[in-house]
Protein backbone atom coordinates (compact mmCIF):
# COMPACT_ATOMS: atom_id res chain seq x y z
CA UNK A 1 0.00 0.00 0.00
CA UNK A 2 2.87 2.34 0.76
CA UNK A 3 4.32 1.83 -2.72
CA UNK A 4 0.96 2.61 -4.31
CA UNK A 5 0.73 5.92 -2.42
CA UNK A 6 4.31 6.83 -3.30
CA UNK A 7 4.92 5.45 -6.78
CA UNK A 8 1.53 5.22 -8.47
CA UNK A 9 -0.50 8.00 -6.88
CA UNK A 10 2.36 10.37 -6.02
CA UNK A 11 0.70 11.65 -2.83
CA UNK A 12 3.79 11.04 -0.69
CA UNK A 13 7.50 11.13 -1.48
CA UNK A 14 8.84 8.60 1.05
CA UNK A 15 7.61 5.42 2.68
CA UNK A 16 7.84 7.15 6.06
CA UNK A 17 5.26 9.69 4.86
CA UNK A 18 3.12 6.82 3.54
CA UNK A 19 3.21 5.17 6.98
CA UNK A 20 2.03 8.42 8.59
CA UNK A 21 -0.84 8.80 6.11
CA UNK A 22 -1.92 5.20 6.62
CA UNK A 23 -1.57 5.50 10.40
CA UNK A 24 -3.94 8.48 10.36
CA UNK A 25 -6.69 6.27 8.83
CA UNK A 26 -6.72 8.26 5.58
CA UNK A 27 -6.80 5.29 3.16
CA UNK A 28 -9.47 2.68 2.52
CA UNK A 29 -9.03 -0.41 0.34
CA UNK A 30 -12.27 -2.08 -0.77
CA UNK A 31 -14.21 -0.01 1.76
CA UNK A 32 -12.07 -0.87 4.81
CA UNK A 33 -9.48 1.32 6.47
CA UNK A 34 -5.98 -0.13 6.02
CA UNK A 35 -3.11 0.97 8.24
CA UNK A 36 -0.34 -1.43 7.19
CA UNK A 37 2.04 0.09 4.64
CA UNK A 38 2.89 -3.44 3.47
CA UNK A 39 -0.76 -4.36 2.82
CA UNK A 40 -0.87 -6.08 -0.60
CA UNK A 41 -2.86 -4.24 -3.24
CA UNK A 42 -3.80 -6.09 -6.43
CA UNK A 43 -5.88 -5.99 -9.59
CA UNK A 44 -9.41 -4.57 -9.25
CA UNK A 45 -8.89 -3.23 -5.70
CA UNK A 46 -10.69 0.05 -4.96
CA UNK A 47 -8.65 2.66 -3.10
CA UNK A 48 -10.32 5.62 -1.40
CA UNK A 49 -8.46 8.62 -0.02
CA UNK A 50 -10.74 9.66 2.84
CA UNK A 51 -9.79 13.38 3.25
CA UNK A 52 -10.22 14.22 -0.44
CA UNK A 53 -12.88 11.62 -1.31
CA UNK A 54 -10.92 10.52 -4.38
CA UNK A 55 -11.53 6.98 -5.62
CA UNK A 56 -9.16 4.82 -7.67
CA UNK A 57 -9.19 1.30 -9.13
CA UNK A 58 -5.95 -0.68 -9.40
CA UNK A 59 -5.44 -2.37 -12.78
CA UNK A 60 -2.66 -4.46 -14.29
CA UNK A 61 -0.37 -2.71 -16.77
CA UNK A 62 1.85 -4.26 -19.46
CA UNK A 63 4.71 -1.82 -18.74
CA UNK A 64 4.53 -0.71 -15.09
CA UNK A 65 2.99 -3.91 -13.61
CA UNK A 66 0.18 -1.92 -11.92
CA UNK A 67 -1.59 1.36 -12.66
CA UNK A 68 -4.47 3.27 -11.10
CA UNK A 69 -7.42 4.96 -12.76
CA UNK A 70 -9.75 7.44 -11.13
CA UNK A 71 -13.36 6.25 -10.79
CA UNK A 72 -16.59 7.88 -9.72
CA UNK A 73 -19.57 7.11 -7.47
CA UNK A 74 -21.29 3.76 -7.81
CA UNK A 75 -18.38 2.11 -9.62
CA UNK A 76 -16.41 2.29 -6.36
CA UNK A 77 -18.99 0.05 -4.68
CA UNK A 78 -18.40 -2.95 -6.97
CA UNK A 79 -15.42 -5.19 -7.56
CA UNK A 80 -14.75 -8.09 -9.90
CA UNK A 81 -13.42 -11.20 -8.18
CA UNK A 82 -12.38 -14.48 -9.77
CA UNK A 83 -13.63 -17.77 -8.29
CA UNK A 84 -10.47 -19.76 -7.55
CA UNK A 85 -12.15 -22.81 -6.02
CA UNK A 86 -15.16 -24.02 -4.06
CA UNK A 87 -15.23 -25.63 -0.61
CA UNK A 88 -18.09 -27.80 0.70
CA UNK A 89 -19.41 -26.90 4.14
CA UNK A 90 -21.85 -28.36 6.64
CA UNK A 91 -25.50 -28.11 5.78
CA UNK A 92 -24.96 -28.41 2.02
CA UNK A 93 -23.63 -24.88 1.67
CA UNK A 94 -20.61 -24.02 -0.45
CA UNK A 95 -17.91 -21.45 0.14
CA UNK A 96 -16.55 -19.63 -2.92
CA UNK A 97 -12.88 -18.70 -2.57
CA UNK A 98 -11.78 -15.66 -4.57
CA UNK A 99 -8.45 -14.54 -6.04
CA UNK A 100 -8.04 -11.69 -3.52
CA UNK A 101 -8.25 -14.04 -0.52
CA UNK A 102 -11.86 -13.33 0.40
CA UNK A 103 -14.63 -15.92 0.67
CA UNK A 104 -18.41 -15.97 0.45
CA UNK A 105 -20.89 -18.69 1.44
CA UNK A 106 -23.64 -19.50 -1.09
CA UNK A 107 -26.54 -21.92 -1.01
CA UNK A 108 -26.27 -23.19 -4.58
CA UNK A 109 -22.79 -23.33 -6.13
CA UNK A 110 -23.96 -24.85 -9.42
CA UNK A 111 -24.34 -21.34 -10.80
CA UNK A 112 -20.66 -20.54 -10.19
CA UNK A 113 -17.78 -22.24 -12.00
CA UNK A 114 -14.13 -21.98 -11.11
CA UNK A 115 -12.11 -19.32 -12.96
CA UNK A 116 -15.32 -17.41 -13.72
CA UNK A 117 -15.79 -13.97 -12.18
CA UNK A 118 -18.39 -12.44 -9.91
CA UNK A 119 -19.41 -8.81 -9.69
CA UNK A 120 -19.35 -8.25 -5.93
CA UNK A 121 -21.02 -5.40 -4.04
CA UNK A 122 -18.54 -4.06 -1.48
CA UNK A 123 -21.22 -2.13 0.38
CA UNK A 124 -23.77 -4.96 0.71
CA UNK A 125 -21.29 -7.85 0.75
CA UNK A 126 -23.15 -9.93 -1.82
CA UNK A 127 -22.77 -11.25 -5.36
CA UNK A 128 -24.56 -9.17 -8.00
CA UNK A 129 -23.65 -11.05 -11.20
CA UNK A 130 -21.59 -13.98 -12.51
CA UNK A 131 -19.51 -14.01 -15.72
CA UNK A 132 -18.51 -17.50 -16.91
CA UNK A 133 -15.37 -18.38 -18.85
CA UNK A 134 -16.63 -18.80 -22.40
CA UNK A 135 -15.79 -17.46 -25.86
CA UNK A 136 -17.49 -14.17 -26.64
CA UNK A 137 -17.17 -12.77 -23.11
CA UNK A 138 -14.87 -9.85 -22.31
CA UNK A 139 -11.62 -10.71 -20.52
CA UNK A 140 -8.62 -9.00 -18.91
CA UNK A 141 -5.15 -10.53 -18.71
CA UNK A 142 -3.94 -9.78 -15.19
CA UNK A 143 -0.69 -11.78 -15.03
CA UNK A 144 2.23 -12.50 -17.31
CA UNK A 145 3.91 -10.47 -20.04
CA UNK A 146 0.58 -9.33 -21.53
CA UNK A 147 -0.88 -8.15 -18.21
CA UNK A 148 -3.27 -5.25 -18.72
CA UNK A 149 -4.42 -6.26 -22.20
CA UNK A 150 -8.18 -6.73 -22.50
CA UNK A 151 -10.60 -7.77 -25.20
CA UNK A 152 -13.02 -10.44 -26.34
CA UNK A 153 -12.15 -14.04 -25.50
CA UNK A 154 -12.04 -15.75 -28.91
CA UNK A 155 -11.05 -19.34 -28.19
CA UNK A 156 -10.01 -21.79 -25.50
CA UNK A 157 -7.68 -24.66 -26.41
CA UNK A 158 -8.12 -27.34 -23.74
CA UNK A 159 -5.10 -29.10 -22.24
CA UNK A 160 -4.70 -31.78 -19.56
CA UNK A 161 -5.07 -29.18 -16.81
CA UNK A 162 -7.85 -26.62 -17.09
CA UNK A 163 -5.81 -23.73 -15.67
CA UNK A 164 -3.16 -24.29 -18.35
CA UNK A 165 -5.62 -24.11 -21.25
CA UNK A 166 -4.46 -21.71 -23.96
CA UNK A 167 -6.81 -18.77 -24.52
CA UNK A 168 -6.86 -16.26 -27.33
CA UNK A 169 -8.00 -12.68 -26.64
CA UNK A 170 -8.68 -10.22 -29.45
CA UNK A 171 -7.90 -6.63 -28.46
CA UNK A 172 -8.35 -3.94 -31.14
CA UNK A 173 -7.45 -6.34 -33.94
CA UNK A 174 -4.39 -7.78 -32.17
CA UNK A 175 -4.55 -11.32 -30.84
CA UNK A 176 -2.92 -12.15 -27.50
CA UNK A 177 -2.43 -15.70 -26.23
CA UNK A 178 -1.93 -16.73 -22.63
CA UNK A 179 -2.93 -19.46 -20.21
CA UNK A 180 -6.41 -19.43 -18.67
CA UNK A 181 -4.93 -19.02 -15.19
CA UNK A 182 -3.82 -15.48 -16.16
CA UNK A 183 -7.27 -14.30 -17.29
CA UNK A 184 -10.03 -12.48 -15.39
CA UNK A 185 -13.48 -12.34 -16.99
CA UNK A 186 -14.75 -8.74 -16.74
CA UNK A 187 -17.98 -8.69 -18.74
CA UNK A 188 -20.17 -10.24 -21.39
CA UNK A 189 -20.24 -7.84 -24.36
CA UNK A 190 -18.28 -5.05 -22.72
CA UNK A 191 -16.51 -4.55 -19.36
CA UNK A 192 -18.72 -4.21 -16.28
CA UNK A 193 -16.17 -1.81 -14.76
CA UNK A 194 -13.93 0.79 -16.42
CA UNK A 195 -10.53 -0.56 -17.50
CA UNK A 196 -9.22 2.44 -19.50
Amino acid sequence: MGLVLRDLLGYVTTLQEARRVLGANYVKVDGRIRRDYQYPVGAMDVIELVPTGELFRVLPDPVKFLRVIQIQGEEANVKLRRVENKTSMKGGKVQLNFNDGTNVVVDDAKDYGTLGSVLFSLREGKILDYIPVKPGNYALIFRGSNAGRHGVLKSIIQTMRRREAIVSINSEGIEYRTVLDHVLMIGRDSPLVRVN
